[in-house]
């Protein structure tokens, strides 16, 4: 028995290929810096915690969620607040908050729910796995938007052939930028509304992890750059002390949110 084609389609998970090749040079007793997979190494503040533990032992809360249960619609309210003081910008709880699994969930959903076999979703490349792989597993067709240094990572979009638009649906980017850390000023987004609203396409941009600070710069390849100008002169465990320090004197006084957790991170004594 086959899997479907659409399976074959898909690329090998790059997080698995890069599993394996720690595992090969950890074999040869060489210590690893581990910068792969974005995977939270801190917990939560302990008042959420506290919140959680108490909220399992009350009874009702261990059914299936509804779309308009009361929980549920408290939830959306306080997403849509929290976005207002975040951004500015009003959201209809009702109509333009959907909490989500994960936001891996959502990126994939959006291919299944809106691409046909024929439409193009255009992608920046390198990109986040999901973002292309869900488009694969939608039976949609994949046209990559390569990003070069020289153009701070962002792509080209007049350089996209016009019968690559007529037949385009989607427009997917998510910045900061994952993996170049590239960030993209206002500029850009207010061309892509326009480019997408000229041609009639979804635009998704992926919010998936954002780290700003107080001042209102992100956390991005220039700020690493600038902190690591001398990563030739360090060796393995300078360059891991350095990453630490970096990280930590950072995220110590940023914001940092994904699709379902929303937390501040404050540094403790």
């Amino acid at each position: 028995m086959e899997e479907a084609n659409r399976l074959k389609r898909l690329p090998p998970y790059l997080f698995t290929i890069i599993d394996n090749l720690k595992k090969e040079v950890a074999a040869t007793g060489m210590d690893i810096i581990d910068l792969a997979m974005g995977n939270p190494d801190l917990a939560p503040a302990q008042h959420i915690i506290d919140e959680l533990t108490k909220s399992c032992s009350v009874e009702g809360n261990h059914r299936y969620s509804k779309a308009d249960g009361p929980i549920e619609r408290q939830l959306n309210i306080a997403i849509s607040n929290w976005y207002k003081d975040k951004f500015n910008v009003d959201l209809d709880p009702k109509t333009e908050v959907l909490p989500l699994i994960g936001s891996k969930e959502g990126v994939a959903h959006l291919s299944t729910g809106f691409l046909n076999p024929d439409d193009i979703a255009l992608i920046p490349s390198p990109a986040y796995p999901v973002h292309f792989n869900g488009v694969i597993m939608a039976g949609g067709i994949l046209f990559n938007l390569p990003l070069y240094k020289e153009n701070n990572y962002l792509p080209d979009l007049e350089d996209i052939q016009s019968d690559v638009l007529r037949r385009s649906k989607l427009f997917l980017f998510s910045y900061p930028h994952n993996p170049t850390g590239a960030v993209a000023n206002p500029d850009f987004y207010e061309k892509s509304v326009e480019f997408a609203s000229d041609d009639l396409l979804i635009l998704y941009s992926d919010g998936v992890t954002e780290a700003q600070n107080e001042d209102g710069e992100f956390f991005g390849e220039e700020a690493l750059t600038r902190e690591l100008s001398n990563i030739r002169e360090l060796n393995s465990k300078q360059i891991g002390e350095k990453l630490i320090a970096v990280v930590d004197n950072f995220v110590g006084k940023a914001k940092v949110h994904d699709d379902l957790t929303i937390a501040i991170l404050k540094r403790t004594p």
